[in-house]
């Protein structure tokens, strides 16, 4: 096999665990299929800032600045647990660039993905952002692939439709996390595209417990995962933990919503690795998060996957996808998933996995691609 130098583009200094652990899921990876790769340190100027300590809302209240104050330390540990995760598992420690125009062409691949990088009018940035789309190195020679990203919202205009299709040239191999993104790509390109899983699945189990240094809890508990806030999550996980005697213990994606004084014992300052062992040792989940349900699902746990808004394409397309939809809890409705059945559904995550690593063996292996892509998902 030839050794290629690889380099990752994507939310890697993302403080959101997700983002945090499918990146490091991509890097070894590829580093596991034996070639040499980087992640590409770009964080555009339109982010920076956004993880300061002190994060005022646009429209303060007396309230909302109390809370800032009082969330101060648990935002700064936070984010030394995210920094030292990107230093040392990302393998990132000097300063990121901003243009993306400023990459070298030194790669003999480079890989776009996964995370919600193909967002549309994100964050102040107008329209898409092209280095996300592999404009950049304008090297030829540079073969470029798009692994499992993702758009957020896919309730975009028709004049972004056009840009799309034209960001997506650059691309000699184009897959996606979930099924509408693939029909939506698939009207706007005549490449082949394919569907393929999270990069977090493709590291076992096993290889993310051995990450874990904290020792699990005596009590058992249920976590409650809340990226989106959504008080029906919330009476669900209240219900369920009853029910089954449980501790509530809750983390928070982000920290514009959290609330210190939440439900159950709140983990304020939980960094990447505080939330594999939260996942790994809980007795159920409840998550307003993709990532949440995958990883409820990497270490076999019952769980119910509500409050997504317009964001429940990725969650529902997995679930579907492993034959488990019940875990996907319609809102106002009563029933939630009692346990699940991990024995058939293991069938199939093996066999999307093999399929997910056979893509991107196959497409990252040759420098010129005479069949770009191979069919691996149904």
């Amino acid at each position: 096999m030839v050794v290629k130098r690889i380099g990752i583009i994507t939310f890697h200094r993302s403080h959101n665990y997700g983002a945090a652990l499918q990146a490091f899921a991509l890097l070894t990876t590829l580093k596991k299929m034996g070639h040499n790769a980087e992640i590409i340190d770009y964080w555009p100027k339109y982010r920076i800032g956004e993880y300061a300590l002190f994060n005022m809302p646009n429209k303060p209240t007396i309230k909302n600045v109390i809370k800032s104050i009082i969330l101060i330390f648990f935002r700064w540990k936070a984010n030394s647990k995210f920094k030292r995760f990107i230093k040392y598992h990302l393998n990132i420690r000097g300063n990121s660039f901003h243009l993306g125009a400023d990459t070298l062409d030194k790669y003999d691949v480079v890989v776009c993905g996964s995370d919600q990088i193909w967002r549309y009018n994100f964050r102040g940035m107008y329209g898409f952002d092209d280095f996300y789309f592999a404009k950049y190195p304008l090297n030829k020679k540079v073969v470029k692939i798009s692994y499992a990203p993702s758009i957020g919202d896919q309730d975009i205009e028709e004049n972004a439709k056009k840009s799309f299709s034209e960001l997506l040239e650059n691309f000699d191999s184009i897959s996606v996390r979930e099924d509408s993104l693939s029909e939506l790509v698939k009207t706007l390109t005549t490449k082949p595209v394919v569907k393929v899983l999270d990069p977090v699945f493709l590291l076992t189990a096993t290889e993310w417990r051995k990450m874990i240094k904290s020792k699990p809890r005596k009590k058992k508990y249920l976590l409650f995962y809340q990226l989106l806030q959504n008080t029906e999550a919330r009476d669900l996980a209240k219900k369920i933990a009853k029910e089954r005697n449980l501790e509530i213990v809750q983390i928070n994606g982000m920290y514009r919503n959290a609330n210190p004084f939440g439900l159950g014992t709140m983990k304020l300052s939980a960094g990447p690795l505080d939330f594999i062992s939260l996942v790994a040792n809980a007795d159920y989940i409840v998550s307003t998060s993709y990532h949440g349900v995958a990883f409820a699902i990497i270490f076999q746990k019952p769980f119910a996957a509500l409050g997504f808004k317009n964001n429940s394409s990725r969650t529902r397309s997995l679930v579907k996808t492993l034959n488990i939809e019940e875990c996907f809890v319609q809102e106002n409705l009563p029933n939630y998933c009692v346990d699940v059945d991990y024995t058939l559904v293991n069938i199939k995550l093996d066999e999307l996995i093999k399929n997910s690593l056979s893509f991107l063996d196959h497409n990252v292996s040759k420098l010129e691609l005479s069949n770009p892509s191979i069919p691996v998902m149904s």
